[in-house]
């Protein structure tokens, strides 16, 4: 409540009406319950609008819109209400001013496209000024799709006023944002590729224009154009690995991961897809025998389960330096494979073995972030689940079952074909998550004799330390995190932790009598595996410059053997979300335990 007071100050403090927008768009979207009630939007909305009431002057006029830009966007995405008042306050106050109405309608249409769309359909004549073109343009990508012919040529004769190629460029961007494939694609293959001098951007241009062009294929034909679509991809795909090999600084890794699991989504849905319409085909009389497409069906579950992983650990990595969209596209793209996954399970073995299908999936009861339901592909999603999957799990089984199933399958397959794919912003970022410098060492107090020699295990590299066995093992985790990695970050860092996975490896002799097998269950520990893995095995604040210190703990040995840890580091952010920090090399360490060292 109090914040919202600091957002009044005059242009001469900009700073403090920055710092004030930030804060609280950071604390609204930790609490996204606060703009449920109506006192608190017009609490909010009545101090935005004296903010900008306050300020006469055009240039500090630019200067507060720019700081009030987080705080608009988030407030338009939690509210419907507030989107719609402000956009009527910002049409009413300035409408002589149209530089100043549009680029507040851009802002309110990153938030809330539909609001805008509604509030701003009667305001779309062309303009000769390229700035307000150019907002335009982006409030109308923004607002709804530009797939059909009146809006595409409508967009279209509003881009032809833009003269500068890197407006242009961003236009494409936002088109990607919004799926307005046939828009960017037009662009890129009329304006920007017939335009280029440097070899690189070129071929830059180029992968964009297959890219746009693969997806599309794929909204306009669907399941028809699926053939197309991946010929148009792998293309896209081999260019940005030129470009890539060309760069050789870790530019493009995310746009290849992404690229890579779009393709094997792709492809994926098509063989789900020929199974389905086999068993159609066959009416079901083949899905009882054990052949190769009833071994197809049994896995292609498990296959969606690992698009799933994949999605995870790109959010995961990725995220903590992306954009609040990127992050959500990369969660929704996780939800189509999920659900999937869970239709694919349904007809498998285990499914029909089963009496609880679905009854442990975490993404059948959870509801996604407000800011994801707005996304087409979820609400698509959120249908699919409702009207088809509930629908199939709630009747009986008859002997027709498998019918049915790959009737439902087809139908979900084809209506996620053919809603357009939600593109990451951070798609278009070229930079690399900066690596993190760690040293992994043994702690002092459990060493031998005080003195420890170094040991390099040949294969993988990794430290070898000697452990007594039957007491605690511990090691210590130092280093650094990079100034570009903490100052790069959307959101603030809290704390560093780390994930550690323990592996019996192998036994001391070979001449030894124990196997493998002899090693007890207790021995085959996990401490923390993954970001899933109910906890972290440690966690420690951040000093100075970016350096941390910090001890992770094991709990006794009590087999002879070698013993693998893996080490995963990771970050805490203010509002409680963990990510992934890559290291420099991998985290490895070997612990040694020998009872026969012990006198």
């Amino acid at each position: 409540q109090n914040a919202t007071i600091l957002l009044q100050c005059s242009a001469d403090d900009q700073l403090i009406v920055q710092s004030a927008s930030d804060f609280l768009a950071l604390v609204l979207s930790h609490e996204t319950s606060y703009l449920l009630e109506k006192s608190n939007i017009k609490h909010i909305f009545i101090h935005v609008r004296q903010s900008l009431l306050s300020v006469k002057d055009d240039n500090a006029s630019d200067v507060i819109i720019d700081a009030l830009k987080p705080l608009i966007v988030i407030c338009s995405r939690q509210s419907g209400t507030f989107a719609i008042s402000f956009l009527s306050f910002v049409v009413k106050t300035y409408s002589a001013q149209e530089r100043v109405l549009w680029k507040l309608a851009t802002y309110v249409s990153m938030g809330n496209p539909l609001a805008a769309s509604k509030r701003l359909s009667n305001m779309s004549e062309a303009s000769s000024d390229e700035s307000i073109a150019t907002c335009k343009m982006r409030t109308f990508l923004s607002s709804s799709g530009a797939s059909a012919s009146d809006t595409l040529q409508h967009s279209l004769s509003l881009a032809e006023s833009i003269r500068d190629m890197w407006v242009l460029f961003k236009l494409v961007r936002v088109a990607f944002q919004t799926s307005n494939y046939a828009f960017a694609c037009a662009i890129l293959e009329k304006r920007l590729v017939c335009g280029c001098s440097r070899q690189q951007s070129f071929m830059y241009l180029n992968a964009l224009t297959k890219l746009a062009r693969g997806e599309e294929v794929l909204v306009m034909k669907g399941a028809k154009g699926v053939a197309e679509s991946l010929e148009l991809l792998s293309s896209c795909n081999s260019m940005l690995t030129s470009l890539a090999a060309l760069e050789q600084n870790s530019k493009f890794e995310f746009q290849l991961e992404f690229i890579r699991l779009r393709l094997d989504t792709l492809n994926l849905i098509t063989i789900a897809r020929s199974l389905s319409v086999e068993i159609l085909m066959t009416e079901g009389t083949l899905s009882s025998k054990n052949n190769r497409s009833t071994l197809f069906r049994n896995n292609i579950g498990k296959i969606f389960g690992l698009l799933v992983s994949r999605y995870e650990k790109m959010y995961r990595l990725w995220g903590l330096h992306r954009c609040q969209q990127t992050r959500s596209t990369l969660r929704t793209l996780q939800a189509m494979c999920q659900l999937l996954s869970e239709f694919t399970k349904l007809g498998s073995k285990e499914a029909k073995k089963s009496t609880a299908t679905t009854a442990s999936t975490p993404t059948s009861k959870s509801a996604a972030p407000k800011y994801d339901q707005n996304q087409s592909m979820n609400m698509t999603l959120s249908k699919l689940r409702d009207n088809v999957l509930e629908q199939i799990m709630k009747k009986p089984k008859q002997k027709d079952h498998s019918v049915s199933l790959a009737s439902g399958l087809v139908i979900v397959l084809d209506a996620i074909l053919k809603c357009p794919c939600p593109f990451p912003s951070g798609f278009f970022q070229m930079k690399h998550v900066p690596r993190a410098i760690v040293n992994i060492s043994a702690d002092p107090n459990i060493l031998q004799d005080g003195d420890h020699d170094l040991t390099i295990d040949a294969k993988s590299r990794a430290e070898i330390i000697d452990v007594v066995p039957g007491l605690a093992t511990k090691v210590i985790l130092s280093g650094w995190l990079p100034d570009k990695f903490i100052q790069t970050a959307d959101v603030a860092i809290s704390e560093i932790i780390a994930w550690a996975n323990l592996h019996y490896e192998g036994q001391l002799y070979e001449e030894d009598d124990a196997v493998d097998s002899d090693v007890g269950a207790g021995n085959d520990m996990t401490v923390g595996v993954g970001l899933d893995g109910g906890g972290t095995a440690g966690s420690t604040s951040l000093l100075a410059a970016g350096k941390f210190i910090m001890p992770i703990s094991f709990e006794p040995l009590l087999q002879d053997g070698y013993y693998k840890v893996n080490i995963e580091l990771g970050c805490r952010d203010v509002r409680g979300g963990e990510w992934k920090i890559p290291t420099s090399s991998p985290l490895e360490v070997i612990f040694r335990v020998d009872d026969e060292g012990i006198i």
